[in-house]
């Protein structure tokens, strides 16, 4: 499942629904599509942290997880619920920049500057990563859940963190997208114009030309990305 997340700041308020659920929960229906529902552009709404919206997922139960520079809230159809604080871990004026529910119904909150964080039922558990800045988070085909950080890349498995550099044969340290392709490589670009392939055990690293036109590294980087598979 491709992660339903913006990458950088929706500036206009979020495109969200309110719609008669036809069943008794207030989750909107996973079997619905967005298009399937009446649109309403929302602007600040008691329960919303901030109408700047960074990272939007839907959960296996409806619900619509909406990430903000001040923090989590979910959408039920009618009204926002801010998450702030459980299990010791608060959220309140933390930018969640990713999201990711696995196949145990787990949310991954990756934030600018408070690491990651996994919220189950209804407690939150903060993960050690290389940085505390997410850049994205990405699964595996495995079920390992794969961590974009300023600082390397994290590799989660059974709740286990492995943190992978330079030492690892990362190319670049600020790592900005990661991709699995179809043979099982997983593939990480960031600040510089060269990829690196993790092949299970270390990652190679893979040389490009200079970016032409001046255009940022990590875009050329994608790009080229997209073209491996």
């Amino acid at each position: 499942m491709i992660p339903r997340t913006s990458g950088y700041a929706l500036k206009v308020a979020a495109v969200l629904i309110a719609a008669v659920i036809s069943r008794p929960a207030f989750g909107l229906d996973p079997a619905r599509s967005l298009t399937q529902y009446i649109h309403r552009i929302q602007q600040m709404q008691p329960g919303l942290p901030q109408a700047a919206i960074f990272s939007i997922w839907q959960s296996h139960d409806g619900y619509l997880w909406l990430g903000t520079q001040r923090g989590l809230a979910r959408f039920d159809g009618v009204r926002f619920t801010p998450l702030d604080e459980t299990g010791g871990v608060s959220l309140q004026d933390t930018w969640v920049r990713s999201l990711y529910e696995d196949k145990r119904g787990d949310l991954w909150i990756g934030t600018n500057d408070a690491g990651l964080i996994r919220l189950s039922g209804r407690e939150m558990k903060r993960f050690s990563t290389p940085s505390p800045s997410i850049h994205c988070l990405v699964p595996g085909s495995h079920g390992e859940l794969w961590v974009c950080t300023t600082n390397g890349v994290a590799r989660i498995a059974d709740e286990k963190v492995v943190a992978l550099g330079a030492a690892q044969g990362l190319a670049t340290a600020n790592i900005r997208g990661i991709c699995e392709a179809t043979d099982g490589g997983v593939w990480a670009g960031g600040d510089s114009a060269d990829l690196s392939v993790w092949d299970g055990t270390r990652f190679t690293r893979i040389v490009f030309p200079r970016c032409p036109n001046r255009q940022p590294c990590e875009r050329c980087s994608a790009r080229a990305t997209a073209r491996s598979g």
